[in-house]
């Protein structure tokens, strides 16, 4: 074969910091002599970059690194052959490592430049590492690096969908740690309500009526051009999902409330008049059904009619949510006037652009949000759509942040995270209005009427979440910020989120990967028996590929020595794995990402191992080794198989059945059968040369009276006269038949 293919490239799984290390790589070439380019980067820096000269066949490659003093370690080894090579997929290999230190940091995403939280939790003695939100890629091996990810007053829409989904399941699966800070770009206000971050909060964001200070009417204004029809995952349209954000607002309305629903193109068509709640929610089914109808989309024309029955409504807010293609808003009218008009009779309009804020038409809908006094949301994942129309309807509906200094309560969960209470606190210049979840504790609360929760935590599947709604650093943080303490309080909570380390010492860890297979070896102490003693610990994983979900799963540890437990993972294709051991009451240690060199498919393969392979499924199956097909048909083995005859019994039969009713009908086969009757009977037909004889008349004499044909019939007559009469008797029956 002329194919070039590096066969495997190995690296130290998990360095000391400052650790001299070897990475090896075993190189396949087809040929010797001539010089092969080669380059090696390390988290996309260049390492090592050269030619060598190759001998031909399997030779080994070695480069020297040093290990820094954290962080994940992302290696890729790259050959270059003149020659055309007929798998370039194999010329490229990847490896992960993860320095190995005592304790892992605290990832601390924040939009300022040089956050005040970092700072104070840096002097307090946490290992801070800081990161704007947008530049946090989210994937599993990042966050491997840390021990808790702290998320301060940043957007939702700052991290994106995949990093929120990946920080989420990190949490929930493998034991990593989430703190999150208010602000007003938090929480509800923040777009974390129905998020992929929201289920492992100790908070929840929902809209409570009692918190109400005003009942809603709101109209959506949907886009139901031709760009909606297409595809957006899962089986659903872009439509599917705008029809799914306003049921997302009819479910997130209260009585008293109202909502109108207008799907439009080159027109507006009511979909559902401003109705009363009630009425609304009859009509669900009504607005699922929204479909695109083509054409474009005309803003002015949606707002106007919109707008056209708010104003006959006589609710607190009244609101319109305008949906359209951020690539394809046409007819904008007048819409200045008219949004001019709707601010005079207290009508807002926020709008929803599919797409991004660099579109043809983004402008012309940021401005639209901005006259009509509300927010804009661009997104170009429509999966997103539900979730930004419950964003907005929640910051309409009730005030999100609360704007005000709040003191500060002390609530009894705080003895779970600190020996030390909380004493002479200042209070805070605002917060996120949220409500404790059944199950998390609450460790401070706000001291208004709404005794909302100002820091509450709880464990998180294998994790921990701690949620201080609070601003910790910026205008509204209040006197708080000015506390004495504060540092040390901020330090608290990290450390609490951070978790206890690892495991235990009473046993070690060693993992490597072969063929395809990853394979984790528990080595137990044999003095120390705890372990053996409690459950049988399972490896928790989580797989991410590109453009997916990660995916989680477990797989138990077997035995497989006295002292020793192995549990073995399939790594597939182009994924990265990240992975912890969970032990029963011990805290969940993570190990470092794992990840094959490239797609197992482009694995160069040579022929003793495919015969080695067929050998094992032949002598597994039963079967036998043949390398000469020629001699095949001469051991097939001959076996009687039985033969179901009832097809031709059954056309027998229908034959049979048939041949009786021709027969019947035409007589002509027992005509056919007369000559062997008669002979079969004693009497000889005349020969063909004989000549005819004239029948003598019968006589009738004293002593022999004729016979009449009923005398013939009642008396005994020989074997011949018998036949005679039933041929002749069946002659004329024949003879009826034919004359009907």
């Amino acid at each position: 074969s002329a194919d070039v293919a590096i066969e495997a490239f190995d690296v130290p799984s998990a360095p000391r910091p400052g650790e001299r290390m070897v990475l090896t790589a075993w190189i396949r070439t087809p040929r010797p002599g001539g010089t092969l380019p080669y380059r090696l980067t390390r988290n996309g820096h260049p390492l090592a970059a050269g030619e060598r000269t190759v001998s031909g066949g399997l030779e080994r490659m070695q480069f020297v690194d040093t290990a820094p003093e954290s962080g994940v370690l992302r290696y890729r080894l790259t050959l270059e052959p003149a020659q055309d090579d007929p798998s370039p997929e194999n010329n490229t290999a990847r490896a992960l490592a993860r320095v190995d230190e005592e304790a892992l940091p605290v990832l601390c995403l924040s939009p300022s430049p040089k956050s005040g939280l970092a700072g104070l939790l840096r002097r307090s003695g946490v290992r801070i590492v800081e990161q704007h939100p947008k530049d946090f890629d989210g994937s599993l091996a990042s966050l491997s690096e840390f021990s808790a990810v702290l998320i301060e007053n940043t957007p939702a829409a700052d991290l994106g969908r995949a990093s929120l989904f990946g920080l989420a399941a990190w949490v929930r699966e493998l034991g990593g740690g989430i703190m999150k800070t208010g602000g007003r770009q938090a929480y509800g206000t923040g777009g974390y309500f129905q998020s992929p971050l929201d289920p492992i909060l100790p908070v929840s964001m929902e809209l409570r009526r009692e918190h109400r200070k005003f009942s809603l009417a709101v109209m959506i204004v949907l886009d139901r051009s031709g760009s909606m029809a297409m595809p957006a995952g899962g089986g659903r349209s872009k439509m599917d999902l705008a029809n799914l954000g306003c049921v997302q607002v009819l479910d997130m309305l209260s009585e008293g409330d109202s909502m109108g629903v207008l799907a439009v193109d080159t027109a507006a068509h009511t979909i559902l008049p401003l109705s009363p709640l009630l009425k609304a929610r009859a009509a669900r089914k009504s607005i699922l059904s929204i479909r695109s109808q083509g054409g474009g989309i005309f803003v002015y024309t949606g707002l106007r009619d919109a707008a056209a029955m708010l104003t006959q409504s006589d609710a607190g807010a009244k609101h319109i949510i305008l949906f359209a293609d951020a690539a394809d808003a046409e007819e904008p009218g007048d819409y200045i006037e008219l949004l001019r008009r709707c601010r005079e009779a207290g009508i807002t309009c926020s709008v929803v652009g599919l797409g991004t804020n660099r579109d043809s038409d983004a402008d012309f809908l940021r401005d639209v949000a901005a006259r009509g006094g509300g927010d804009i949301y661009f997104t170009d994942q429509p999966e997103e759509i539900p979730r930004i129309f419950a964003q907005d309807t929640l910051a309409v509906t009730r005030q999100a942040f609360i704007e005000k200094t709040t003191p500060v309560a002390p609530a009894p969960g705080w003895s779970m995270l600190s020996a030390v209470p909380i004493r002479n606190a200042p209070p805070v210049g605002g917060y996120n209005l949220t409500y404790l979840r059944a199950g998390a504790t609450a460790a401070a609360i706000a001291a208004d009427e709404y005794e909302a929760p100002l820091l509450a935590f709880w464990q998180a599947g294998a994790g921990r979440a701690l949620c201080f709604t609070a601003e910790a650093d910026g205008a509204d943080a209040g006197p708080f910020a000015q506390w004495p303490s504060v540092g040390e309080f901020y330090a608290t909570c990290a450390r609490w989120t951070a978790g206890e380390g690892e495991a235990g010492a009473d046993f070690a860890v060693r993992h490597r990967i072969e063929n395809d297979m990853w394979t984790v070896d528990l080595h137990l102490d044999p003095d120390q028996p705890a372990l053996l003693a409690a459950a049988v610990p399972e490896v928790a994983t989580l797989r991410e590929r590109p453009g997916r979900e990660p995916e989680s799963g477990t797989t138990p540890f077997r035995w497989t020595a006295p002292y020793r437990l192995t549990a073995r993972i399939p790594l597939q294709g182009p994924e990265t794995l990240l992975s912890a051991i969970r032990i029963t009451g011990r805290p969940t240690l993570s190990l470092p990402p794992v990840c094959l060199p490239y797609n197992p498919e482009h694995r160069p393969r040579d022929s003793a191992e495919g015969r080695a392979i067929l050998q094992r499924m032949a002598r597994a199956t039963g079967g036998i080794e043949r390398m000469d097909l020629s001699g095949a048909w001469s051991t097939l083995r001959t076996e009687r198989a039985p033969r179901d005859l009832t097809p031709l019994f059954a056309l027998l039969a229908a034959l049979i059945f048939l041949t009786d009713i021709f027969d019947r009908r035409t007589g002509w086969l027992s005509g056919l059968s007369r000559p062997r009757a008669v002979a079969a009977a004693g009497v000889h037909s005349k020969p063909e040369n004989a000549m005819p004889t004239r029948p003598q008349p019968r006589t009738a004499t004293p002593d022999t009276p004729v016979a009449t044909d009923k005398d013939e019939g009642d008396g005994k007559k020989d074997g011949t006269d018998q036949t005679f009469d039933r041929l002749r008797e069946a002659q004329r029956r024949a003879r009826r038949r034919l004359s009907r």
